[in-house]
């Protein structure tokens, strides 16, 4: 079935740079490995694993940073897998330090909807969010405190 699918993709993957093919097969790599640390570490653990000295850092190429989380977007909704949100921030993360770049810190939000407690996870690199709309993160209330959700 995957293969199928990928097969209908391939016109529009012949639409992309060379460039952009290798940030998406890195990327795919990257979300595998994320995968990976989620099944082996608690979530407090993997939201520390952030650089917190780089949250307040400007990135001096910011054009790499939105491409590496376009990348992993694409690969998470054409790729192998559907990762969740806190993959998908563990492989932004993960492509940064791979380039250079400051990873980042992993935010973790959490709110009420419907009934039901929703919990989300984004990037944040300096100012901006990563990966993710500012609108959507904004709709959460950040976790301040790591602790609560060693488990």
């Amino acid at each position: 079935m995957h293969l199928v699918h990928l097969l209908r993709k391939l016109p529009r993957l012949r639409s992309l740079s060379s460039e952009q093919c290798r940030d998406l097969v890195s990327a795919q790599l990257a979300i595998i490995g994320a995968h990976r640390k989620v099944r082996s570490r608690a979530l407090g653990d993997l939201v520390s694993v952030a650089d917190n000295r780089s949250a307040g850092i400007e990135v001096q190429d910011p054009g790499v940073a939105e491409r590496v989380a376009w990348a992993v977007l694409v690969a998470s909704n054409h790729g192998l897998t559907r990762p969740t949100c806190l993959v998908r921030s563990l492989a932004i993360q993960q492509m940064l330090r791979d380039r250079g770049l400051p990873p980042g810190q992993i935010k973790i939000g959490v709110r009420w909807q419907d009934d039901e407690f929703l919990a989300h996870a984004w990037v944040e690199q300096g100012d901006r969010v990563l990966g993710d709309s500012p609108s959507h993160v904004a709709t959460f209330d950040p976790v301040t405190d790591m602790r609560m959700v060693r488990f």
